[in-house]
């Protein structure tokens, strides 16, 4: 549920109580998992019920896609000096399929992108300490590209009727004004406190400078022929997003894992015209999430379970 639900921060315009559950599938499926480097192919989808009326969605009650993506990743352990480890990843492609009724509807037909990540454990107070067992810095650069059919969201079946310079009205297909983001790219730091073998707490901070698509020349028809539209020399396709997240988790058994966590997205500046602080927001988030990894189940139901490896249970 949002912040403002729970009457944490300030409105810029009313009250909007948010809250709604998520049911998420993630499989990934090893084409390799060696000792230390791993290919392997992942997807992910959402489906999301919003609980209350908000503007969230069209419709009380609504239920949705979230958009599918698909990728194939590489994981890497390039060296390890005693409890001392430096891990490599990549993902490339991510591909982002137009699967919810927003994208669907908008124009939206592809999206493209990779990401390169690098990590470093560092041990704390060692592996035979019962508690602080290590820290986990995580940095990773990501870049997406949006594949769109024009460059404003547009429905080629929507009829909304608009008034033209010359005072008649006419229908459009023109959903919003705002542009399509071309090219985003995303800058995050990750920090994760193992404090147990099954307990961990970690935040991220994440900059996400984007390039929306930019409108070009535009002239209006008239009776006396093209009338150009006056518009800034260098008009501005430059917003940024910046995010906060943090989570803490427990392994409740192998199988199954437990967190409670925040997280603030949001645009700057904001809907009201100021900065918005990274840290909280409206629009920002409190969350449970129950994961249970269907391997391990699998494995359980087979009766060939092993006890993993200590520290196994948290998955940075």
């Amino acid at each position: 549920m949002t912040a403002n639900t729970l009457g944490i921060g300030n409105n810029y315009q009313s009250a909007n109580p948010t809250y709604e559950t998520t049911g998420s599938f993630r499989p990934r499926y090893y084409l390799h998992d060696g000792d230390l480097d791993a290919v392997y192919a992942e997807g992910r989808i959402d489906l999301t019920s919003e609980l209350t009326n908000s503007d969230v969605t069209t419709k009380e009650h609504e239920v949705t896609l979230s958009d599918a993506t698909l990728l194939t990743g590489y994981s890497n352990l390039v060296s390890q000096r005693g409890d001392y480890e430096t891990l490599f990843g990549a993902d490339a492609p991510i591909l982002t399929l137009p699967t919810s009724k927003f994208s669907s509807s908008n124009g939206t037909i592809l999206g493209l992108g990779g990401d390169v990540r690098l990590a470093q454990a560092v041990p704390l107070a060692g592996n035979g300490a019962a508690v602080f067992k290590r820290l986990i810095l995580r940095g990773a650069v990501a870049y997406n590209h949006t594949f769109t059919r024009a460059v404003v969201p547009s429905n080629p079946e929507l009829r909304r009727v608009r008034m033209d310079p010359t005072g008649r009205t006419v229908p459009g297909d023109q959903l919003v004004g705002a542009a399509f983001p071309e090219h985003e790219l995303h800058l995050d730091a990750r920090a994760l406190l193992e404090i147990t073998s099954r307990l961990g707490i970690w935040s991220e901070v994440s900059y996400r400078p984007t390039w929306k698509y930019g409108f070009g020349s535009i002239c209006v028809a008239t009776s006396t022929g093209c009338a150009p539209v006056l518009s800034p020399e260098n008009p501005s396709t430059y917003v940024v997003v910046t995010a906060f997240q943090a989570e803490v988790y427990y392994s409740l058994l192998q199988e199954i894992g437990i967190s409670i966590g925040y997280v603030n997205v949001e645009t700057q500046p904001g809907p009201d015209g100021r900065r918005r602080s990274i840290f909280n927001s409206p629009g920002a988030q409190f969350y449970v999430d129950v994961t249970a990894y269907l391997d391990a189940i699998y494995l359980a139901a087979t009766r060939r379970r092993s006890e993993p490896p200590d520290g196994a249970y948290l998955r940075p």
